[in-house]
């Protein structure tokens, strides 16, 4: 297998973890540069 790591448990959930924070920060609203 080119990369054991792509079918492990860990990998995923890592990953899920990484890409629900990422739309938690897309759902944050955007920075204003209003002085």
């Amino acid at each position: 297998i080119a990369f054991p790591w792509f079918n492990s448990r860990r990998y995923w959930d890592e990953h899920i973890l990484s890409l629900r924070e990422q739309v938690a920060l897309m759902n944050e609203k955007p920075l204003s540069w209003n002085e």
